[in-house]
């Protein structure tokens, strides 16, 4: 984030009409801007001290406890409001982990690798690209949920048909997807493994073949592991 004027910051709320000197946190300026662009309707104009005035009133009329505390107990107006709040990072705790914040994206991308299964097959592939941003994000903070695999995986075994007729390109190559740098690097990753995971396979049939295969005469099931056809 760039520095932050204070100087400048003063004098503009001054114009607004506040008393000389005062200031308002980067935080409450996040908050007051979420508010103002997301829960009014755009037919209504409001000045930008209205604006801040109604941030302030939303603030301490719901202190951080009771804001959780609603939301804790299903209020969907304080659910919304603790979302904001924890979003635009005005509250009293401290920053979410890199864990605490990949999880929460993950949980984006889930919530939208659903909406892009549409019936009958369809594939919905802006809420995919949502779905696999968010996925993205999780994995450069380094933590790698099934769920972002999944999106990584899904993705990576889809094929793009050239709207002129041109030959089928993995779906990483198209400009829809070719920017999420950390969403394919687990793709490439797991792909990897697998292949090292089939190529021990292939090294255990071969030494013990009797051991993968099912003594039925003409079964033909093989197994992964050991054990697993007793």
């Amino acid at each position: 984030m760039p520095p932050i004027n204070i100087e400048a910051r003063q004098q503009s709320l001054a114009s607004m009409g506040f008393p000389s000197g005062t200031t308002i946190t980067a935080e409450f300026t996040g908050y007051a801007g979420f508010v103002g662009g997301c829960l009014r309707t755009y037919d209504q104009e409001v000045q930008p001290k209205d604006m801040i005035m109604t941030a302030l009133n939303r603030v301490h009329s719901r202190s951080a406890s009771d804001v959780r505390s609603g939301a804790g107990s299903g209020n969907p107006e304080d659910i919304l409001e603790w979302g904001i709040r924890l979003y635009k990072g005005y509250r009293p705790s401290s920053s979410p982990s890199r864990r605490i914040t990949a999880q929460a994206f993950s949980c984006i991308a889930s919530l939208y690798n659903n909406k892009s299964r549409l019936p009958n097959q369809t594939l919905q592939i802006d809420d995919l690209r949502r779905a696999a941003e968010a996925a993205n994000t999780a994995a450069g903070l380094g933590y790698t949920t099934p769920t972002a695999l999944s999106i990584a995986m899904y993705i990576g075994n889809l094929n793009h048909l050239d709207s002129v007729g041109g030959p089928a390109r993995n779906v990483w190559e198209t400009a829809y997807f070719s920017e999420l740098i950390e969403l394919r690097r687990v793709y490439e990753r797991r792909k990897r493994e697998v292949e090292r995971e089939d190529r021990t396979r292939e090294r255990r049939v071969e030494r013990a073949p009797g051991e993968f295969r099912c003594a039925a005469v003409g079964c033909g099931i093989e197994a992964t592991r050991r054990g697993r056809l007793g």
